[in-house]
Parts: C-alpha cells; sequence; structure tokens
C-alpha cells in the first residue's frame, strides 16, 4: 500500500494507525520491560516534538536495554510515517488511528452478516443508511434550534456558537476557557516575526509553546500544531489574540467543515466540470425558518377559538395546494429524484424488466417438488396398475402356458412316467386357472 499510494497518490500523506502499533508494544518487548518501560515511550510519542522525540525515544530504548529489538528499530527508521511529531503539521481531524474505518465496520456489523442472502443484505444495507441519514439529521437539527451553554463572557464564545456545531463548538469553547490560565512572553522580534513563549502560570509539567507571528500577514502559528491537525485553534493562539484585545476569530482561523452552514454551499456536478447551486440554502434553514413561523402562528391561534378554526383550515387547504403541485411537478418530471435526474443526464435507462424463469405461485418451501412417478408393473408392463409382478394374472398365465410347451424327453423308455389322458390333464389345468384366479381376487379386496 505505501509503495502504491506513493505513486498513484504522490501529495498524500500515508500515515500507520497508531492504535495498532501501541498495542504490539506488549508483544514486541518483554513483560518486565513493557511493564517499566512502555510509560517512557508513551510520553516520547505523544509528548515530543521532533527533535526532541529521537532525542527521548534513544534515552528510552537505552534504559531499557533494548537496543538489539529489530521491532523497534524498524519502527524508529519509519517514525515519519506514524510518530504525531513528524504528522501534526498534516489536516486529519485529529485522528491518529484507522478509526474512521473502524467505526463504519463496526457500525455496519450490527445490520449485516455473512449468512445474509442477497436481498436480506440490501434491505439491512438501506436500513442502516437510513439510521445514518436520520442520526445526521437530528444533529442538524440540535445545531439549528439548540443553543449552547457559554462559560465565559467573551465576545469571541458567543458569536463562535452561531457559527459551529455544537460538537465543535464545545471542543472550541474548552480551549478558549483555558487560555486564561497561560501567559505569553516576547522573546525574540525582528522585521518579519515575533515570537512569544507560552507558559501555563500555575502548576508543572506542561510543556512551554512557542507561538509565531508573521508581521505581514498577521498569521499565527503554535508549536503545538493543534490547527494544523484538527482545524480548531490551540489555547495558546488563543492567548495571544486574548493579549491582543481581539473580539472576533479571524475568518482564516474558521473551517467551513465544522461551520452549521456548510451545507448550503456551491459544489461541483457529478463530472466536476463545473459548479451549480444546489440550493439558496440548505433544507434544515428551510425547516428551521417554517418551524419558527408556525410556532408563533400556532400561539396566536391557540388563544381564541375563532384562530383556532381559522388555521385548521388554512393548514387544510395549504396542504391539498401542495398536493396538487407535487402532482403537477411529478407529470413534468421536476420532480424525480436527483439520482433519475443524473442518469437521464448521461443517457441511462432503467433496464427492461423481464420475466423469471421461475415464476408464479411457488411450492412450499421454496424448491418445486418433482412429480410422482407412475408405478408400472414388470410382469405385465402396465402403468398406473394396483398390483404388481406377484400377483398378476397375465404374467401367472404366460408362465404355464411356457410349462406346457417345454418337451419332454428322455432318454430311456423305462424312465418315462405314466401320463394320464388328455381330459384329464385339461380338467387339471382348469382347476389350477380357477384356484388362481380366487387367490388374486381375494388379494385384490
Amino acid at each position: 500500500m505505501t509503495k502504491a499510494i506513493t505513486v498513484a497518490l504522490p501529495n498524500t500523506l500515508h500515515r500507520y494507525c497508531m492504535w495498532h502499533i501501541t498495542n504490539k508494544f506488549s508483544e514486541k518487548i518483554s513483560a518486565l520491560a513493557y511493564k517499566e518501560h512502555y510509560a517512557g515511550f508513551k510520553n516520547c510519542i505523544w509528548n515530543s516534538e521532533s527533535e526532541q522525540f529521537e532525542a527521548g525515544w534513544i534515552e528510552v530504548v537505552n534504559k531499557a536495554n533494548l537496543s538489539g529489538n529489530d521491532w523497534l528499530e524498524n519502527l524508529y527508521e519509519i517514525r515519519e510515517r506514524w510518530g504525531p511529531a513528524y504528522v501534526r503539521h498534516i489536516f486529519s481531524a485529529h485522528m491518529t488511528s484507522s478509526q474512521r474505518a473502524e467505526i463504519t465496520h463496526a457500525f455496519f456489523k450490527r445490520y449485516v452478516s455473512k449468512q445474509n442472502s442477497l436481498l436480506e443484505f440490501v434491505m439491512r444495507f438501506e436500513r442502516a443508511l437510513s439510521k445514518v441519514c436520520h442520526n445526521e439529521l437530528d444533529m442538524d437539527h440540535k445545531d439549528i434550534n439548540e443553543k449552547p451553554h457559554l462559560k465565559t463572557m467573551y465576545t469571541m464564545e458567543s458569536t463562535m456558537s452561531e457559527f459551529y456545531t455544537i460538537e465543535i463548538f464545545y471542543m472550541f469553547q474548552e480551549e478558549l476557557f483555558q487560555n486564561v490560565a497561560y501567559k505569553l512572553t516576547a522573546t525574540n522580534e525582528d522585521e518579519h516575526h515575533c515570537v512569544y513563549t507560552v507558559r501555563r502560570v500555575k502548576g508543572s509539567g506542561f510543556r512551554v509553546r512557542e507561538v509565531v507571528v508573521d508581521k505581514s500577514s498577521n498569521h499565527v502559528r503554535c508549536s503545538c500544531k493543534t490547527f494544523e491537525c484538527a482545524g480548531i485553534p490551540c489555547r495558546h493562539i488563543l492567548a495571544y489574540f486574548s493579549r491582543m484585545q481581539m473580539d472576533d476569530l479571524p475568518n482564516e482561523y474558521i473551517l467551513r467543515r465544522w461551520k452549521k452552514s456548510v451545507k448550503a454551499m456551491r459544489v461541483r456536478d457529478d463530472l466536476g466540470l463545473g459548479m451549480k447551486e444546489i440550493c439558496d440554502t440548505s433544507l434544515l434553514e428551510q425547516r428551521n425558518r417554517l418551524f419558527q413561523l408556525a410556532c408563533a402562528l400556532f400561539d396566536e391561534a391557540a388563544l381564541s377559538e375563532d384562530g383556532t378554526q381559522f388555521v385548521e383550515e388554512l393548514l387544510s387547504s395549504g396542504q391539498k395546494k401542495l398536493c396538487d403541485m407535487k402532482k403537477v411537478s411529478q407529470d413534468d418530471g421536476v420532480g424525480s429524484s436527483i439520482r433519475v435526474q443524473i442518469f437521464r443526464d448521461h443517457g441511462l435507462k432503467e433496464p427492461l424488466q423481464v420475466r423469471a424463469k421461475v415464476c408464479g405461485k411457488q411450492l412450499k418451501g421454496g424448491k418445486p417438488k418433482a412429480a410422482k412417478k407412475a408405478r408400472r408393473c414388470n410382469g405385465c408392463g402396465l402403468t398406473r396398475q394396483s398390483h404388481d409382478k406377484r400377483n398378476c394374472t397375465s404374467s401367472q398365465n404366460a408362465r404355464l402356458n411356457d410349462e406346457d410347451e417345454d418337451d419332454i424327453n428322455y432318454d430311456d423308455a423305462d424312465d418315462c412316467p405314466v401320463v394320464a389322458d388328455s381330459a384329464s390333464v385339461e380338467i387339471e389345468r382348469s382347476l389350477l386357472r380357477i384356484f388362481i384366479t380366487h387367490q388374486t381376487i381375494l388379494a385384490h379386496n
């Protein structure tokens, strides 16, 4: 993957999952070394910059007597692909592992499994997507209609509560709330830059950060690189803004992806050829405007019976008009879905409906049952008979006739038995036939 991504996506940074790397420490080093020195490895990984990481890593490895460990040596050689000190300058929404894919896998595993048929998979997958859309709409509804709790009297906090989504605002609020605990000290200044050191007023164990201000563009960057990595200004930059008495956060530090109005924008078409406006305002903003208007109308109408009846009639007539408008738009093809519209733009059509090979009323169990084979007598050769070869009259008569036609030859005339006359033989045969017929009738009954 590393080689393929380097060739196919040269401008993309391929990072390794920190969760998998840190979990392998217990497997690749001895139990005693893991118990005594894993905290040192962890501190070196998460709380170091590039130069400090290299020095701290070598120190911990030598202290744990793991200089000959091949896994640690290989891990150190590829440190630029997983170490936070080397990748925090790339935006990743503060993700350090493959959590995006893992969360997606865990979510869909609650709905589908490998035992599902194709039809069950499609139905369960659509149900999962509906759940995702529902959660997103629920969060959008909260962003528009709910107001977050403010901790301070900063104008910046109140302003950003209108811009940021609730989840992102609480992250920004924590950074803004913590900036009062830090103190800035100017350490160096030249013609183009001004450098400040930011340290916590009280407490120990906190690192000293460095804030650099570009005088020409007024751009501020911090050595912690939180803004570059997560897209949210860190407490050190906010401490500089507080010192400069800036009431509003500059637009360059407000990412559009974290704003409530991110869905109301211009996007490219499906081929990426041009820009087109999806809607003047987002669907949720339209719903919010109608919701606020309806609430005010309902409050006024509920004060009197006449007002309630008037609003009911008004809503009924409005609903009928909307239904008529929907029918007209469907007849004109305006109300077709975006997916169907894209198909039509590209000349794609729905496939022709064909009759399945096995259609109509299905038998129980889903499999057609084979027709029952008719029974055949091996004596007379007839089918659909209630007898078989053992009690078949035709086969027994044929067997007697064959015995009568057999010739009896004797070499010696003295050995020849006494043969009765023809009349006696005929009577015996008749009696035998009557007896066989009687037995057959009894067998049928």
